[in-house]
């Protein structure tokens, strides 16, 4: 039968054969392959490292590897002009302990920490700021977290099992200072302002110093500069001024009020002094609470004319 002009005569299929690199080129990559590795692993003397102005603002003090001591360089800048009795720094070491010098660590936040004697940069910290040895275990200033913690179980539910999380009866407590205090929170605040008379007295005697400096000391050189400062510990101070105020207010007391506005901006100015960042920030936090504390003065019903 006569096929179509358009129609395929089947045949057998043939497969492609595939195209191959050349065994040269495979020889070539392999080399270039061993060169690269051998490049970047083979063993190189040191490379001479030259400090100046060119690769870094600061040229000084250096560590025995030639590197810059940053830490000493940021110190030095800090603690100009400072003096032990222009040092607001000291009286609220005396007032938080040498606790408030450590960073906060992820055990102590989940109450774990077991710390049982003052850690060796702590004493160093003392040591060039002029205080004598401090105890671990001294009346020093309670944070409202810890009090909250100390006597969690006032705070759960009669109808409920088990008692609530203290960050959930610390909220509960913020909450109620920005409007109205029940008379058991107040209760409750009033007894943990007591037993923080002591210390808070310090904080307000350092607030009347200009300057404030706390040396940055480790045990590695401090490499890593954000686990330096007590800037996170600075803001329980703060919140402590805070809730003292808003119960004034509610007291009809806005004379003393406005003074803990006062000493709570100033806490807050003297906290950023440091060089460091976290604790610039936890100046701004303590700021922020002063501004809050002259706000609820400014709109209080009680104001008068004089006062405003």
């Amino acid at each position: 039968m006569a096929k179509g002009a358009g129609e395929m005569v089947a045949g057998p299929i043939v497969p492609r054969k595939r195209r191959r690199w050349p065994r040269w080129v495979w020889s070539v990559l392999t080399v270039l392959v061993f060169a690269v590795l051998a490049w970047v692993f083979w063993p190189m003397g040191s490379v001479p490292l030259i400090i100046s102005p060119k690769t870094t603002v600061v040229t000084g003090p250096l560590n025995p590897d030639g590197t810059v001591n940053y830490v000493a360089a940021l110190n030095a800048v800090a603690s100009e002009g400072v003096t032990a009795d222009n040092n607001a720094a000291i009286p609220i070491i005396q007032a938080l302990g040498p606790k408030f010098l450590t960073p906060v660590t992820v055990e102590e936040a989940l109450g774990q920490a077991s710390t049982v004697s003052v850690p060796p940069e702590v004493e160093e910290v003392l040591r060039q700021l002029g205080i004598s040895s401090l105890p671990l275990d001294g009346r020093y200033f309670v944070s409202l977290d810890k009090y909250v913690a100390e006597r969690l179980e006032e705070f759960a539910p009669v109808d409920s099992e088990g008692a609530p999380s203290d960050g959930d009866v610390v909220r509960r407590i913020m909450n109620e200072a920005a409007g109205t205090i029940s008379p058991r929170i107040g209760a409750f605040l009033l007894e943990w302002l007591r037993i923080n008379g002591a210390p808070l007295a310090l904080i307000e005697e350092a607030a009347h110093r200009p300057r404030y400096f706390v040396p940055m000391v480790g045990t590695q050189n401090l490499l890593f500069l954000l686990e330096i400062g007590p800037g996170e510990r600075f803001r329980a101070v703060g919140r402590a001024i805070y809730l003292r105020s808003m119960l004034r207010i509610a007291d009809g007391d806005l004379e003393d009020a406005w003074l803990d506005s006062l000493l709570a901006n100033c806490l807050g100015h003297l906290c950023a002094q440091q060089p460091t960042l976290i604790e610039h920030l936890a100046g701004l936090a303590v700021c922020s609470l002063a501004h809050d504390i002259g706000c609820r003065i400014a709109t209080d019903p009680s104001l008068n004319e004089r006062q405003a």
